[in-house]
């Protein structure tokens, strides 16, 4: 029948053909920012298990031995509770430092997937083939920021774990007084 009811199998003959190749073409970009996205997160993972494995892991260490090293010399339960919670700080601080430096960084991606919905709208086939665009160029971006964002929880985590430190140390002398 063609376009909008009317007349002209040639139309409508040509627009399914375009069709069809406009769709293989999509899934193809579609499936390539899949695979972006799946790298993208493996590239996320691997450099939060290799900071967390640095420099969180050894404060959990410390914050076990000194937690065993509690149970020897605490005297009463609440000494020992205040003792375990002590040797927890650091690895607190830490763990939050990693965690709002990835959060951060996840919230810019999804800031950046955001425009390019914006930007792809939806008036036509096409808007497809521009989102698949715009967020693999957006995966590219944050993937080459991945080491970026390695460097930023290994600056965080130490200002955190003193940070955690001074915070019980000022606990300790508030409770003596």
């Amino acid at each position: 029948m063609g376009w909008f009811g009317r007349g002209g199998d040639e139309a409508s003959s040509s627009s399914t053909s375009s069709a069809a190749s406009s769709s293989s073409s999509s899934a193809a970009s579609s499936r390539k920012a899949e695979a972006a996205a799946v790298a993208l997160q493996a590239a996320l993972e691997n450099a939060v298990d290799a900071a967390t494995m640095r420099l969180v892991v050894p404060l959990q260490r410390r914050a076990l031995l000194c937690a065993a090293a509690c149970c020897d010399s605490s005297a009463t339960r609440l000494q020992l509770d205040a003792c375990c919670q002590a040797c927890t700080h650091p690895v607190q601080g830490a763990e939050a430092a990693v965690a709002a430096s990835v959060g951060a960084w996840q919230r810019g991606f999804s800031a950046a997937l955001e425009n390019c919905q914006r930007q792809a709208g939806t008036d036509d086939l096409s808007s497809g083939a521009r989102l698949d665009a715009c967020v693999l160029a957006a995966a590219a971006r944050f993937r080459d920021s991945v080491p970026q964002l390695g460097k930023t929880i290994a600056e965080a985590v130490p200002k955190a774990v003193a940070m955690a430190r001074e915070h019980h140390e000022m606990q300790v002398r508030q409770q003596k007084n």
